[in-house]
């Protein structure tokens, strides 16, 4: 079974909760961030996710303890590339969203070269 966090789930990315919902035997939704409430509290209730991996960012997800086996970054575009460093450096599997970057300058193509190392 993989643990899953998922950030981001307002407007069009209720689609991630809800494949993983219809599959439970091979996933569930661990924990969630969102910045918006509302949004953060329906996955929350329908997923059954404890109020202690509710965060109100992926920064805060990421200064926890490792919770989870992998992530889902649903984030708007222009916020992709933070959380996805961040998650890739704490070793997550993850899933991410396109595009990576929405500029050349924020992409991962001058993240520092430790960053830029193959996953294991």
């Amino acid at each position: 079974m993989i643990k899953t966090a998922i950030f981001g789930t307002g407007g069009c990315r209720t689609d991630f909760p809800k494949i993983i919902g219809d599959n439970p035997h091979l996933a569930t939704v661990f924990a969630v961030t969102e910045p918006c409430d509302a949004h953060g509290k329906a996955i929350q209730e329908k997923h059954g996710i404890a109020e202690a991996n509710c965060f109100p960012g992926w920064r805060e997800f990421v200064a926890a303890d490792r919770l989870c086996n992998a992530v889902i970054i649903a984030t708007m575009d222009q916020d992709h590339v933070g959380p996805a460093v961040a998650c890739m450096d704490k070793g997550y599997h993850m899933l991410l969203e396109k595009p990576m970057a929405v500029r050349l300058e924020s992409s991962f193509a001058n993240s520092p070269q430790e960053i830029r190392r193959p996953l294991k």
